[in-house]
């Protein structure tokens, strides 16, 4: 085995944190700007994994299915109020002011890495001010050492390979002594793994099989247990 790692990259959305919760303090808060009721938005946190996955604009989606509260007869102004909603919830999602909670998990495996004088990194696809909002949000234990990157500041976002070498060079460790932590395989860990870096899928649902080099696990918490052992049997101190 090949996990005498040196660094911890972690994605950030569904890996750290839980997204929909995110979402959820949005279309509370936009909600209750509005005047619109709580069972305008429940049924997209309620089906959230598979909603966010097939809609690349969740807040369309969510605007969509409420006509009914800002729609009218005219067309230009229903244009103009459909516009001009989107962009509020934008803000929000860009600026939004949140207590996000961890995974459960996160806090061991940031302070444990720590203890054991590992590098951490955080790499994030996704709009740079929101993604960067998230990690302001983000209630995590040795925050100001964390070398946190948003893809879409490199030349193009995962699972290209540019985000990938810049945090690799942002904390000065070669890619075979990073193990690469992710909810989504081609998205965090299929270029990483390709150059001899180890990986942990966070993914119940996954019918990839693990080997020498990744380990499929249901949770963070699951991850950390199982790299807490791996570290144990390489006599790593704990």
């Amino acid at each position: 085995m090949m996990w005498s790692s040196q660094a911890i990259i972690f994605d950030l959305d569904d890996t750290l944190y839980s997204e929909s919760h995110y979402f959820e303090h949005i279309f509370s808060d936009f909600c209750s700007i509005n005047k619109w009721p709580k069972s305008s938005y429940l049924p997209i946190i309620n089906d959230f994994t598979y909603i966010r996955r097939y809609q690349k604009d969740i807040f369309s989606y969510f605007l969509k299915h409420n006509l009914e509260y800002w729609e009218t007869n005219n067309k230009n102004n229903s244009l103009r109020r459909f516009n001009n909603l989107r962009n509020m919830l934008f803000l929000l999602y860009n600026n939004i002011e949140v207590n996000l909670t961890p995974m459960k998990g996160a806090s061991r495996w940031i302070e444990y890495a720590f203890r054991n004088s590992m590098k951490v990194g955080v790499l994030t696809n996704g709009v740079i001010g929101a993604q960067n909002n998230k990690w302001k949000n983000l209630n995590l234990p040795y925050k100001d050492d964390i070398t946190f990157v948003a893809a879409r500041e490199c030349k193009r976002e995962k699972p290209f390979y540019e985000p990938f070498l810049h945090i690799s060079n942002s904390i000065g460790v070669k890619f075979s002594k990073i193990t690469f932590i992710g909810d989504h395989f081609e998205n965090d860990l299929e270029y990483p793994l390709s150059i001899g870096s180890t990986g942990i899928l966070i993914n119940e649902h996954s019918n990839r099989s693990g080997n020498s080099m990744i380990n499929i696990v249901k949770d963070l918490h699951s991850s950390f247990l199982f790299f807490n052992a791996i570290s144990a049997f390489l006599n790593l101190s704990f």
